[in-house]
């Protein structure tokens, strides 16, 4: 029996312009600069399986190679030519530690507040960077792809208010 999680099983193709649709949204309701984030091509490993995937793309390599060479043409180019200029790599795949819920019990059990902690990190990093080229971002967490499931409704609420929270503390 296959397994339940999606494999990519032939080559991939674009289907249609999401970006023009997602990026034209962000773009006329953002009240700032507009960031979009977008996973690094090694986040899309997990979808290459040396049982189901072969027929397509002989290595996690080659996968990995079109998906970068997607995502350039495809998405990042796009992007430019329609006029954004704050592009991020996301690559959830090494920082999954902070959305396990074991993880945040375990940050809530030993007093810490969330809010006050971030903030906190923020200002720290001025001391590197200049606080108009910082950014606070929710983009891990909330299961955007198909095979995780990490956050409910509520939580992913209260996840954006906080980094509200937050971002009116810092930028006031």
């Amino acid at each position: 029996m296959p397994p339940q999680e999606p494999f990519v099983t032939r080559r991939l193709q674009v289907e249609r312009d999401i970006v023009a649709d997602e990026y034209g949204f962000l773009k006329a309701n953002a009240h700032a600069r507009a960031k979009y984030s977008i996973p690094a091509p090694s986040w899309h490993r997990i979808f290459w399986h040396p049982d189901y995937s072969t027929g397509a793309y002989p290595t996690s390599d080659d996968f990995i190679r079109d998906v970068a060479r997607l995502t350039r043409e495809h998405i990042v180019d796009r992007l430019v030519e329609l006029g954004c200029d704050y592009i991020q790599l996301d690559a959830p795949n090494y920082a999954q530690w902070h959305i396990d819920p074991g993880n945040r019990a375990a940050f809530e059990e030993h007093g810490h507040d969330m809010a006050h902690e971030l903030v906190a990190r923020v200002e720290e990093a001025t001391r590197y960077v200049p606080l108009d080229r910082l950014a606070v971002s929710p983009q891990c967490g909330f299961a955007s792809g198909e095979i995780a499931r990490t956050m409910t409704l509520a939580e992913q609420e209260a996840k954006l208010r906080l980094i509200g929270d937050i971002a009116r503390r810092v930028w006031r």
